[in-house]
């Protein structure tokens, strides 16, 4: 295994189908279905890299970076921002809160799996 993923997204489909690509290039995930659970999991389990959508319930995916980038525990862990919201507005937002980089729905995979090991190639050097 090469690292273990959190992946944030309410929507089950994109959460198995993202856990099934992460799984085919050796990454581990986990998953939470809103801002809230991600939060209790990062309590139990830092995970290597976060896959973080915005629009959820409970608390959306800034609320949840701003509160992983404030937490000393959780602070350097990679944020990749994965919504379809792909507006200027929302990515300079992200990039603001500190997200390591931000992509949008529906995403070409294999440049996703390039991000991934390379943001996860930074935090190793």
């Amino acid at each position: 295994m090469f690292g273990k993923i959190m992946v944030v997204d309410d929507d089950k489909m994109l959460s198995k189908m993202l856990s099934t690509l992460l799984s085919n290039h050796g990454f581990h995930t986990i998953h939470a279905s809103d801002g809230l659970q991600a939060l209790e999991q990062l309590e139990k389990s830092v995970p290597d890299l976060i896959l973080l959508d915005v629009m959820m319930p409970e608390m959306d995916g800034f609320e949840v970076c701003m509160k992983i980038r404030s937490n000393p525990k959780t602070a350097g862990i990679p944020i990749i921002m994965l919504t379809a919201l792909d507006s200027a507005e929302y990515k300079e937002r992200g990039f603001e809160l500190g997200v390591n980089d931000y992509m949008t729905k529906p995403c070409n995979t294999t440049e996703l799996i390039a991000r991934i090991n390379t943001l996860l190639n930074r935090t190793d050097s």
